[in-house]
């Protein structure tokens, strides 16, 4: 799942029964086993709920290709879910809440376009600044803060997924000797792994023999 919408899937915000079956929301599958209309009643619930401050709102909008995704679907549903509720409060409460997404909606995909432009265009910043000086305030700066943290955080898992595939043949091999559960047998196989022999080129055989078997008998005993 995608990690804007498993954000607000598993906030525990539960979709709302009365609406629970509208066709024009429930077209096409959502995330784990949710439909659309339920992923859409979540987001309202997030937004009104859960993250009720618009600073909020834009950390999660600024996942465009995920966000388009459910964005139709969203305005479609909230606009139902609005024209069925009877509690005039609550019907106020949404028409506001969906003005006030479209409206950053609107605003971050500027960003977005502004942003798409100078990075396609990296050698005619100067006159794209020139032409669009007022598109340069603080809301798109701020958005770039946040793509900032998006592109970080994938970063991040993508190392981290890669480290685990190639961990070094030694930490395998480490890892097996360490689950032998006798002591003086694992001491033993230990000592044999790490045993300097004539195919090592260590500049320091022994420092390095010394060092490993030592640390693992201490851990281990």
């Amino acid at each position: 799942m995608p990690p804007a919408v498993a954000f607000v899937v598993h906030r525990g915000c539960v979709a709302s029964p009365t609406i629970a079956n509208v066709d024009d929301c429930t077209e096409g599958e959502g995330a784990l086993g949710y439909t659309m209309t339920e992923i859409c009643d979540k987001f309202i619930e997030f937004f009104m709920y859960k993250k009720p401050q618009t600073k909020d709102w834009r950390k999660l909008l600024v996942f465009r290709e995920e966000w388009e995704r459910y964005r139709p679907y969203f305005y479609k549903h909230s606009q139902a879910r609005i024209d069925m509720e009877n509690d005039s409060s609550m019907k106020q409460k949404l028409v506001v809440l969906a003005r006030k997404v479209k409206k950053i909606d609107d605003e971050i995909e500027k960003h977005m376009e502004l942003f798409t432009q100078l990075r396609e265009n990296p050698t005619d910043i100067n006159d794209i600044v020139a032409r669009r000086r007022k598109d340069f305030n603080g809301g798109f700066f701020q958005h770039l803060n946040f793509l900032v943290k998006d592109i970080m955080y994938h970063i991040y898992t993508t190392t981290k997924e890669s480290l685990k595939s190639i961990s070094p043949p030694e930490m395998k091999l480490l890892k097996y000797l360490l689950n032998i559960e006798d002591p003086e047998e694992r001491f033993g196989a230990l000592a044999t792994a790490f045993s300097p022999g004539d195919e090592h080129e260590a500049k320091d055989e022994d420092a390095l023999y010394t060092d490993l078997l030592m640390r693992c008998h201490l851990l281990l005993t």
